[in-house]
């Protein structure tokens, strides 16, 4: 790639930072209503300007890695709980 052109015959893999909610669908196969109430809760990082809403693509990976479990069913014992669940398991 050439001054910020690329030619025929050569590929740049682009990883989107921030997800528009349809990216986000497709690539954890949640429904909309779910992802939006992981933002409206804070559980994932999502930007809004305007009326556009970008979702973290990190977070959300973030996210879904801290919720991973077993073929089971069972929480997987090789993933840390995340800050939020170690809180709510904690006495007031």
């Amino acid at each position: 790639m050439q001054g910020g052109v690329l030619r025929k015959g050569q590929h740049t893999e682009l990883r989107a930072e921030w997800l528009t909610y349809e990216q986000a669908i497709a690539l954890t196969s949640l429904g909309r209503s779910t992802l939006q109430a992981l933002v409206l809760d804070g559980d994932i990082l999502a930007s809004r300007v305007g009326r556009v809403v970008r979702i973290n693509r990190a977070d959300l990976e973030r996210y879904l890695y801290d919720h991973a479990v077993s073929s089971a069913g069972e929480p997987r014992g090789d993933v840390a709980p995340s800050e939020a669940q170690a809180r709510q398991k904690m006495p007031a």
